[in-house]
């Protein structure tokens, strides 16, 4: 055992730690085991003891009781043949089934004391013997004594009676010799158990002696790999500081990146919105003239209703439902003008984006109103096709308006290239799944090719002469900042349709 523990490898603490707990587990294991092995064989060394003793003893006092009874049951019968007194009877038949309760009981306890030969013999003697005493009982009985003595005085007793003590001296000699032995076999044992406890003693000192000395080793080891843990975790603290302080100015960096990021993205969205008023203000300057025109009429109106009305007046005219039917006119047109007014000071007002559930044809129909001077100006035909009763898209209702205005004019351009005899616009919305409504704008003017459809969304791509190439572009970004898509294609003999898809409010 000393040798595999000196043999451990040092290299491998934790194989050590696992073979001197195993070790010691084992030899306290071993102890308790041995202890009680030990144990038990004292305890039947000791009780084996008790028994042979016991034996031993009830042997030599069967032997004395066997002996005195037999001197007493031949004396009863003779004294009775002698005296003629019926005690003696009454004495011999009270202690003989007690003589014969003793041999039996000393034949149970030491079978092998007399081989079977001998008792056969011994105990046909006897039974000669207990018959012609109960013969010599009967003769005493009938008053012939004379008889009673001759059966027991003769020499067929006496053969008999010395054959009988020759085998009872044989089974006293038996039995003294089976005592012994109990005795002689109890002492071997106890020597032996004796012997094994020392042996067993010394041999669990012995490798007690060199669990204990592993144990030193390895509580010294334990010592030293504490001491070594102690460092390392002051150490640890150490570096854990510094790997937290390190921590601590990444995450100011992070901080002070994320910062400078956040405002980066609020500076790309303010020049997004600046970039998409711009472009408002662009279409607006583009349709200038139409705007002005269509401002014209009503203002005209206005004036000439209320100089109508003033004359009136002058004149003393009493022509008053004239003369209000007259303003109320001029308040019309005056509201019309008004309401233009309105509608390009909201569509070229610089503001936050408010992204919201709006309703696709109010929309439609507001762009209109803004684009329908130019269409006319031009007589070119819009044709509207708008689905009733659609549910509302997630948008800003200002950058919606600009995307389809900023359509519709390119569809306009587009129309009067080719100047054909029945230009037409087509605008449409519709209902194209359970999730997604669509708004189209068809022209039936020129067609790009597929190279032009390509590159038409590409930023400062442009077919005009004064253009910037950045409509198509700003409106394919607005309608993605909603979740929607703006693509185009050609429509063979139709002309080029662009499509503009947006996903339904959560609540549609």
């Amino acid at each position: 055992m000393e040798n595999v523990g000196i043999g451990m490898s040092e290299g491998d603490p934790g194989t050590k730690d696992r073979f001197v707990i195993g070790y010691l587990t084992i030899a306290v294991l071993l102890t308790v085991l041995t202890m009680s092995w030990l144990g038990w064989e004292a305890y039947r060394t000791i009780d084996a003891t008790k028994i042979a003793a016991v034996k031993a003893a009830r042997i030599e006092e069967l032997h004395g009781i066997i002996v005195h009874l037999d001197e007493v049951l031949t004396m009863s019968a003779r004294m009775a043949a002698t005296t003629g007194h019926g005690k003696w009877e009454d004495r011999y038949r009270q202690f003989e089934p007690k003589l014969r309760q003793a041999i039996e009981e000393a034949q149970s306890i030491a079978p092998e004391a007399m081989s079977k030969e001998a008792a056969a013999v011994t105990e046909d003697a006897n039974n000669v013997l207990v018959k012609l005493e109960y013969d010599a009982f009967r003769h005493v009985r009938q008053r012939r004594l004379d008889e009673a003595r001759r059966v027991l005085f003769n020499n067929e007793y006496e053969d008999h009676k010395r054959i009988y003590a020759e085998g009872m001296i044989h089974f006293a000699t038996g039995l003294t010799s089976l005592a012994d032995e109990y005795f002689d076999n109890a002492s071997k044992r106890v020597t032996v158990t004796l012997s094994m406890i020392l042996i067993a003693i010394v041999a669990l000192l012995a490798g007690w002696i060199v669990v204990l000395r592993n144990t030193s080793q390895w509580k010294a080891a334990i010592v030293e790999k504490a001491a070594a843990l102690v460092e390392l975790n002051a150490n640890l603290d150490q570096k854990v500081q510094e790997r937290t302080n390190r921590l601590q100015r990444v995450n100011e960096d992070l901080a002070i990146e994320i910062e400078a990021r956040r405002r980066i993205e609020e500076q790309d969205r303010q020049h997004q919105l600046e970039l998409a008023h711009a472009t408002r203000l662009t279409i607006v300057g583009e349709m200038a003239s139409g705007l002005s025109h269509e401002l014209h009429q009503p203002l005209t109106s206005v004036m000439n209703y209320t100089n109508g009305c003033l004359r009136r007046l002058r004149n003393g005219d009493e022509g008053q439902e004239e003369i209000i039917s007259a303003m109320e006119k001029a308040v019309k047109e005056a509201k019309r003008a008004s309401d233009i007014m309105w509608r390009m000071r909201r569509f070229t007002r610089l503001g936050d984006v408010n992204v919201e559930p709006v309703d696709i044809n109010e929309v439609v129909k507001e762009a209109m109103v803004l684009a329908d001077p130019d269409y006319r100006k031009h007589d070119i035909r819009v044709h509207v096709e708008l689905e009733e009763g659609l549910p509302s898209v997630m948008a800003d209702r200002i950058q919606m308006e600009q995307v389809i205005l900023n359509l519709l004019r390119n569809a306009l351009e587009a129309v009067q290239k080719i100047d054909p005899d029945n230009p037409e616009v087509i605008v449409a919305t519709a209902l194209i799944d359970a999730g997604h409504v669509a708004l189209t704008v068809l022209d039936r003017g020129c067609c790009l090719n597929e190279d032009e459809i390509d590159r038409a969304f590409y930023p400062f791509y442009t077919t005009k002469k004064d253009g910037m190439g950045l409509g198509l572009t700003i409106s394919r970004s607005i309608i993605e900042s909603f979740g929607g898509e703006l693509t185009a294609k050609v429509v063979r003999h139709e002309g080029t349709l662009f499509q503009i898809c947006l996903p339904l409010t959560a609540s549609a």
